[in-house]
């Protein structure tokens, strides 16, 4: 459950926003976030633009950390620093990104990073077993569909031997 390890981590960390994006034709969605997040503060949706400090963590494929001195352009109203995380499918594309975020300047120490980076690899274990889950799925809707093509050639071949010995 996501939003229960987002919640520890902010407690954790004493700071009100974390969230998971998912990145879909340069535009990221909010789809789990932590339950103590006020509401008002948050878009769901953010197109990324280049040079864009989530841009630069999807897309670029990298962490990124940063103090910022305006409003998070339209993303979250009054957030001061950020810490993201790029999320990515065992194919290696990007999935989006998990970030947290905090209404005082501050700078994450080197063990808030490491642990941040402990709930970036429950997210992606996660990830990796949706992706292997729909392997699994897609494996058997093509056995299944074998096993009536199976069903039906038998039963077209009891049929063809049913003819050929009521005639004789």
């Amino acid at each position: 459950n996501w939003e229960k390890t987002l919640n520890i981590a902010t407690r954790i960390l004493t700071i009100p926003v974390a969230l998971v994006m998912q990145a879909k034709q340069q535009e990221l969605t909010i789809i789990v976030k932590n339950e103590v997040t006020n509401t008002n503060i948050l878009q769901n949706k953010l197109t990324l633009k280049e040079g864009h400090y989530l841009n630069n963590t999807v897309l670029q494929n990298k962490i990124f950390q940063s103090i910022v001195e305006e409003d998070f352009r339209g993303l979250l109203k009054g957030m001061k620093s950020y810490a993201g995380f790029p999320l990515i499918w065992n194919d290696e594309s990007v999935f989006g990104l998990v970030c947290f975020l905090d209404t005082k300047k501050r700078k994450y120490t080197i063990d808030e990073i490491d642990y941040l980076k402990q709930v970036k690899g429950i997210i992606e274990r996660d990830l990796t077993i949706i992706d292997q889950q729909e392997i699994i799925n897609n494996q058997s809707r093509k056995n299944k569909k074998i096993q009536e093509e199976l069903e039906e050639a038998n039963e077209e071949l009891r049929l063809g031997l049913e003819r050929k010995y009521s005639e004789i």
